[in-house]
């Protein structure tokens, strides 16, 4: 019970936090890919 403990707390809060900043980062980098795919995608569809 305690080992879990304290086995919960080494992974901090913060580290947690970085890990979802992370991870929304690279959502918001891959954001502008996605865009431009569906733009050529509709380019395409237009011609």
């Amino acid at each position: 019970m305690n080992q879990a403990t304290t086995s919960y707390t080494s992974r901090s809060p913060v580290e947690g936090a970085a890990s979802a900043s992370n991870m929304l980062r690279e959502l918001v980098a891959a954001m502008p890919i996605v865009v431009l795919f569906k733009a050529i995608r509709a380019a395409f569809a237009t011609r």
